[in-house]
């Protein structure tokens, strides 16, 4: 069977990732921010300068971003079943 598996949010913490991160850019308070579950173009259009940074911030973003709990096992359990496993992203 094949499978395919969006990356970020689903296998990974993209979003508490970037935020963290565009916390610490801007000097915005990360717990308010992830309270409020804003959707990311919300994030993003509260952010004037946010077109000139953003190429920076998802380098930054993809070279810290962590995987969800138990995702490597899952995969491999399922790669291991004989299931041919597609990664998605955009």
């Amino acid at each position: 069977m094949n499978i395919g598996i969006d990356i970020d949010d689903t296998i990974t913490n993209t979003y508490e990732t970037l935020l963290t991160i565009i916390s610490m850019k801007y000097g915005l308070n990360h717990k308010k921010l992830i309270s409020k579950k804003l959707k990311y173009e919300e994030v993003y259009s509260k952010l004037d300068d946010f077109d000139l940074y953003k190429r920076d911030l998802f380098y930054m973003m993809a070279k810290s971003v962590t995987l969800k709990e138990n995702v490597v096992e899952v995969i491999n359990k399922l790669k291991n079943n004989g299931n041919n496993i597609v990664f998605i992203t955009a």
